[in-house]
């Protein structure tokens, strides 16, 4: 889950008409033009033959996954349907939390690089990890950005409940790598995404690939999550409680109708694969095979 507030708006504008334009576009990306490609009077149009206009699949994956977020959200209990401990709030409990972050602390230089990219969005790593993405494998890659929407929701609902403080103002001298996010600390928004979007890819994959991909999925939510116990943002139980509300949001999510329609066509990208173990056929020679040809060497010497 992200770090940052989700309402920032810019920081400066252009300071006149041309300089203004050149800070837009070099700030968000693109290709300026300053006129429109048509001939005066020229307001021939495209008319989809179909009455459709935008097609399903120029839809941006994690728009896609706001709308099973929407049915999710309209059509099951959710708010009945999880439940997570209370944190721990016992000062020996917390003593023993801290220390654990403490000892953490000396992974850090080696884990900042991670902890940076993974501190606003881990999506890449998903997409990486699964070779996925607005053309290939597709709905594969709106399944992650599905564990994405709804995780985050339902860990903000959370946290929102439990109101727990974060690590560093219950013990400053932590020290966080960075600024402390500005939401409660339990459940580990990033740990309940992460973990969310290995069930959800998981779902789509054939029974005999699970296998190949099971480890490197479970490891990559469980260091996810443990990144932000390195970098001081969150203690180890708001990880647990995390990975715990996963699973139920899953049980929910697995049968919302608009879940099992991208689930589908998310299979059919891995229908093709399946895990095995490669046969390596020795390229050495034995050693009988050895002796016989250096003893025909001596021979013809």
């Amino acid at each position: 889950m992200s770090d940052r507030e989700g309402t920032g708006e810019g920081t400066g504008e252009g300071t006149g008409e041309g300089t203004g334009r050149a800070v837009l576009w070099s700030t968000i990306g693109g290709m300026p033009m300053a006129e429109p490609l048509c001939d005066d009077g020229d307001l021939t149009l495209i008319v989809p033959k179909d009455g459709y206009g935008f097609a399903d699949d120029w839809w941006s994956t994690g728009l896609v996954a706001q709308l099973v977020l929407a049915d999710f959200l309209r059509s099951k209990d959710w708010c009945n349907g999880t439940n997570i401990p209370d944190p721990p709030k016992d000062k020996d409990q917390l003593k023993v939390e801290v220390e654990g972050l403490l000892a953490k602390i000396p992974r850090r230089t080696a884990r900042l690089p991670e902890i940076i990219a993974q501190s606003e969005s881990f999506v890449d790593y998903w997409l990486h990890l699964l070779m996925a993405d607005q053309n290939r494998r597709r709905n594969t890659a709106i399944l992650i950005q599905i564990g994405i929407a709804v995780g985050g929701v339902m860990a903000l609902y959370w946290k929102n409940k439990h109101k727990r403080l974060r690590p560093s103002q219950i013990f400053p001298g932590l020290m966080p790598v960075l600024p402390t996010p500005p939401h409660p600390s339990y459940p580990s928004g990033h740990s309940t995404q992460a973990h969310l979007i290995r069930l959800c890819v998981r779902e789509a994959l054939p029974v005999d690939l699970r296998p190949a991909l099971d480890v490197p999925m479970r490891n990559l939510a469980a260091r996810i999550a443990q990144n932000r116990e390195i970098a001081g943002l969150h203690f180890s139980s708001d990880t647990a409680a995390g990975a715990l509300l996963a699973g139920q949001i899953f049980e929910m999510l697995k049968d919302v109708t608009s879940f099992k329609t991208v689930r589908t066509e998310a299979a059919k990208e891995w229908g093709n694969f399946a895990s095995g173990t490669r046969v390596f056929t020795p390229t050495l020679p034995t050693l009988s095979e050895v002796i016989v040809t250096r003893l025909n060497e001596a021979r013809s010497e």
